[in-house]
């Protein structure tokens, strides 16, 4: 028989009844009236605790620092919106472009490029609790679709094997022929001016911590991802990403572990508490890919020797992926051996709304099942992030 075991929880007196009310108690506790001010160039919120930096041209946080200490770095800084992963065998599985890395690679995903964005806040409130920061941003592919070139989109794409569809539902009973996804039209013919990704951000900057909320738009990558409705459409991830300082070494978690899982790959996995260093996550596979997420994450510390931050979904559960790496996907996804691969200056840190599965059913076919796939819809989640001195430096 189970025991359910029901606490009630109380902050300065006052009963609580969700992590959600708490973490408003607490922030009631601390929370200090902010001092911000504004230049062309830069949204400046500052607090005793913490002080942010958010682009009033393009709305991405250029700094962020915890009683001094840096909590961004110059190699991507963050946390922002991420939709790529470093391809691994089985996304090069497929021919004639039908692979998901070949797919990904006629987009630009892995280059995606800031075409319109506006910022906006209330210039009459100078001194507030708390202060929202509302971003609208549309990106594009970084080179039209289809064209050839080097650089990230273009580097380790070669696909392997041939078109197998084995186990994929909507096969018709007659001679054996397949129906087409129903929404399926071929890459080649939509314009690149129609393939527009649409984000808007919301930043709640208060005295201890910084609440992010995306609402993301895909749904027009939906035809040039489908190749034709031989395979469905997918994106590899849907998450941010965060360069933090190299200093921060250590991540603690509470999910599966303690070795590498993805969504369909984590039975073995345990839901337990689990520690380790940021360089023991990625797998050193003989190709370097994508490696050792972490799959149903309901939290995430990352610390370096004086600053800890704690990261919990907004709007979930849990992470559907977190991973931690001193290498950038830029660099894993464009070498072929691991010796060509130097760590970066950043700690590369990544928490997952959505994370595609990494198949394995054969490594011939893109034949990740369906309900591992990350659709070209619309989307809405949201992130707590709060950063804290460690005890020895308070």
């Amino acid at each position: 028989s189970e025991e359910v075991v029901r606490c009630q929880a109380f902050v300065n007196g006052r009963p609580v009844a969700s992590h959600e009310e708490a973490a408003e108690a607490l922030d009631d506790l601390v929370l200090e009236r902010h001092s911000w001010s504004d230049s062309e160039e830069c949204l400046n919120v500052d607090s005793k605790q913490m002080s942010v930096g958010i682009s009033l041209s393009s709305g991405e946080i250029l700094r962020w620092r915890c009683h001094g200490h840096d909590l961004t770095s110059g190699d991507g800084g963050g946390p922002a919106l991420n939709l790529f992963r470093a391809c691994t065998d089985n996304d090069r599985g497929g021919s004639f472009g039908t692979s998901f890395a070949s797919r990904w690679s006629k987009l630009g995903l892995g280059e995606m490029k800031l075409c319109d964005a506006s910022v906006k806040y209330d210039e009459k409130v100078r001194e507030a609790k708390e202060v929202e920061v509302t971003v609208r941003q549309t990106w594009k592919p970084a080179k039209e679709i289809g064209e050839e070139g080097e650089g990230l989109t273009s580097v380790n794409v070669t696909e392997v094997g041939g078109i197998h569809w084995f186990g994929r539902e909507g096969n018709s009973d007659e001679e054996g022929i397949e129906e087409k996804e129903p929404e399926a039209e071929a890459f080649v013919d939509v314009p690149a001016k129609d393939v527009l990704i649409d984000v808007t951000i919301r930043y709640l900057v208060r005295s201890t911590r910084l609440q992010i909320s995306f609402d993301v738009d895909l749904t027009s990558l939906r035809s040039v991802l489908s190749c034709q409705g031989k395979t469905s459409p997918s994106v590899p991830r849907l998450g941010i990403h965060m360069a933090l300082p190299r200093s921060f070494n250590d991540i603690c978690w509470y999910g599966r572990g303690p070795h590498e899982c993805y969504p369909d790959r984590k039975e073995s996995g345990l839901v337990r508490q689990w520690e380790a260093k940021v360089g023991d996550f990625p797998v050193k596979y003989v190709v370097p890919s994508e490696s050792g997420g972490r799959a149903d994450v309901r939290w995430a510390a990352i610390s370096s020797d004086k600053v800890t931050l704690a990261c919990f979904p907004a709007d979930s559960d849990s992470f559907k992926l977190l991973n931690v790496s001193p290498y950038s996907d830029r660099d894993v996804h464009s070498s072929n051996h691991w010796s060509e691969i130097q760590p970066s200056s950043s700690t590369h840190l990544h928490l997952d709304h959505f994370h595609m599965g990494v198949g394995g059913d054969d490594s011939w076919s893109p034949c990740v099942h369906k309900e591992y796939l990350v659709g070209p819809g619309k989307y809405s989640f949201g992130y707590h992030l709060q950063p804290f001195l460690k005890a020895a430096q308070e």
